[in-house]
């Protein structure tokens, strides 16, 4: 086996399979190829001009992604189990021959090389995880490229966003050979709930002694038989979906009638799934279906009721949790060891029903994080690593985007965005949401790769010559905020961000604070949390600030890169010091100390001008409500 010379190898591309998703491996090893090297390839019909193959060559029993390269007489072959396999062995080429990184949108690393590329050793690689995804929201077609890439095969949407944009992703989907899964809340979807509720409030849930549209009743054979109908119509305009993931509403306002309540909520769910599979199967419709293990609500029952029987893929979602360690750390708070035997218990009723078993994780959740985001890396290759040893077949998260989740909260809070919501600029979704994706797409293939060394790679890529400063300002922004997401329960109570959202039913501020003082009364850990982040920032930033002095620095762009994480950590600083004021402020009104409060709100407030703004309302009105007693 000899050198392949990227000046000297044959510049045809020979593809033993035909089709959209051979065709685009071969336009993307072309397109990056010819950056890299200056030299254009083409597509060849004969073997014998041909420096690169690609194939695909299917397995009996394949149930994840695989390739191999090697080369073979001169030329080097990409071979796949499927033709997305191939694809994932172009940008392993890529990766590992040309040294081509992608990071996140707009953002690859492409040196141009002109050196020959080394020995090419031969490597079969097999994906951990069969299926691997990510929620975006919210999310563009255009994402699905970087997915890729970032080593991901599930297309993971909603189904209101998919029937508005559904030739677009569909288009990304099968040039990609991606899979697809469309669900999520989907009870308003297949019930058109305002309108079926305004005519047939019997088909809902009885709560607290009154129909309400919280919770359809799935008990009620109408709305059963309502919503197997639009879900299998739906299926039928839609026959490229892989799975169908169906979950109730968002909320444990279950239905009280005496059938609900003798079957369980579980129990009236999996009905409606079995009616849905049993549709579906008389249709010819080969869609698979996925019921959600969730505590939405902390409703627990929701997630630690394991049927006997069940005939549906599992999804597991632990809402909650804490990521300051894995869920299999001895040192995890008891809510996480609840978790752990949670997941262990689905995965063995998974096993013996013969499905599937996923999880649905929250590595990118801006809204339970209280937009105080973490980097997550090393918890989560300490996850990966622990899921696939539990049997998890597909891992997927959630991932919001910081300008929606801003919008998403005003909107339930039926405010208008402050004034000053655009005053300050912070890119903690370049610089710490896309770095958690790219680790987790890493973990997903190899999650004995080391995050260590995974991150080191991705922080040389992105941060050049400051990927130290870079890497070490990800790793203490982990250690710092990872804990605070335990702040985010009972289902928001104890949120960081939003502190005063909680009372948006109040008109007294006595009233609500009366109603949540238990969870106000120890600020210790915030504190602590707070001093950490403050003594990083004053750690970090003379030596980050220095490298303006190096030559060429401000025209850097890896030096901007990484003033956007000095500039996250200053607003996280700022944000903290809002935080721990208004809290504070909520002790002294409950002890009746008005005059107190008052300043503390109002240097609050002058603080939240000072950045995003997002709570500045809530600080005005509160300031106002004390001045009015």
């Amino acid at each position: 086996m000899g050198k392949c010379h990227l000046r000297e190898i044959s510049r045809g591309i020979f593809l033993m399979a035909d089709g959209e998703a051979i065709r685009f491996a071969a336009e993307e090893l072309r397109r990056y190829y010819e950056r890299t090297a200056g030299l254009p390839l083409y597509i060849t019909d004969s073997t014998e001009s041909a420096g690169f193959v690609l194939a695909v060559e299917p397995e009996t029993e394949q149930l994840t992604d695989r390739f191999q390269l090697e080369e073979r007489e001169g030329q080097i072959w990409i071979c796949g189990v499927n033709p997305r396999s191939v694809i994932y062995g172009v940008y392993y080429f890529l990766e590992t021959y040309l040294h081509i990184r992608f990071l996140r949108p707009g953002l690859e690393s492409v040196p141009v090389l002109g050196e020959p590329v080394r020995e090419i050793q031969p490597v079969t690689i097999t994906a951990a995880f069969p299926r691997r995804g990510f929620n975006l929201a919210p999310s563009d077609p255009a994402d699905l490229d970087l997915a890729m890439k970032l080593g991901y095969n599930v297309c993971t949407i909603g189904i209101e966003e998919w029937e508005a944009n559904r030739e677009d992703y569909l288009r990304e989907v099968r040039r990609r050979d991606m899979l697809l899964d469309v669900g999520g809340h989907c009870m308003d979807s297949f019930l058109n709930i305002r309108d079926t509720f305004r005519e047939h409030p019997d088909w809902f849930g009885l709560y607290e002694g009154k129909r309400m549209d919280l919770q359809p009743c799935f008990s009620t054979p109408n709305t059963v038989a309502l919503f197997v109908q639009n879900a299998v119509n739906f299926c039928r305009r839609n026959p490229e979906i892989d799975n169908l993931t169906i979950w109730p509403n968002d909320n444990g306002s279950f239905c009280q009638c005496e059938q609900c309540r003798a079957a369980g909520f579980m129990g009236t769910y999996f009905r409606l799934l079995d009616a849905l599979k049993e549709a579906l199967k008389a249709e010819g419709l080969p869609v698979t279906l996925q019921h959600i293990a969730y505590n939405a609500g902390l409703a627990w029952e929701m997630i630690d009721t394991i049927p006997e029987e069940f005939h549906t893929d599992t999804l597991v979602a632990p809402w909650g949790r804490n990521y300051t360690y894995s869920l299999a750390d001895e040192k995890a708070a008891p809510r996480d060891k609840r978790f752990q035997r949670i997941i262990r218990d689905w995965a063995a009723a998974s096993r013996r029903n013969g499905v599937s078993l996923s999880i649905y994780e929250y590595y990118g959740d801006y809204w339970m994080f209280s937009a105080l985001f973490p980097p997550l890396g090393r918890v989560i290759f300490q996850d990966t690593a622990v899921y696939r040893d539990w049997g998890v077949s597909m891992l997927r998260s959630l991932n919001f985007r910081y300008n929606h989740t801003i919008a998403s909260a005003y909107e339930l809070t039926h405010r208008p965005l402050p004034r000053s919501a655009s005053l300050y600029e912070f890119n903690s979704e370049n610089s710490v949401m896309w770095f958690n994706i790219a680790m987790l797409g890493r973990a997903l293939w190899n999650p004995g790769a080391g995050y260590e060394k995974q991150a080191a790679d991705y922080c040389a890529a992105c941060y050049g010559s400051r990927a130290a400063d870079a890497l070490a300002l990800l790793d203490t922004l982990e250690k710092v905020l990872a804990p605070l997401c335990e702040y985010s329960t009972t289902l928001f109570r104890r949120r960081l961000i939003d502190v005063w959202v909680r009372d948006i039913h109040s008109k007294n501020v006595y009233e609500t604070l009366r109603e949540w003082s238990p969870e106000i009364e120890n600020l210790s850990e915030l504190e602590e949390s707070i001093r950490a982040v403050g003594e990083t920032r004053d750690r970090l930033l003379p030596a980050l600030t220095k490298t303006a002095e190096w030559d060429g620095a401000p025209d850097d762009p890896a030096f901007r890169r990484l003033w956007e994480l000095l500039e996250y950590l200053r607003y996280l600083a700022v944000k903290l010091d809002s935080i721990h004021k208004q809290y504070a402020a909520q002790k002294h009104i409950l002890r009746g100390e008005r005059d107190q409060a008052l300043l503390l709100l109002k240097e609050a407030l002058l603080e939240e001008y000072g950045i995003c703004g997002h709570q500045a309302a809530d600080c005005e009105r509160w300031i106002r409500q004390l001045e009015e007693q």
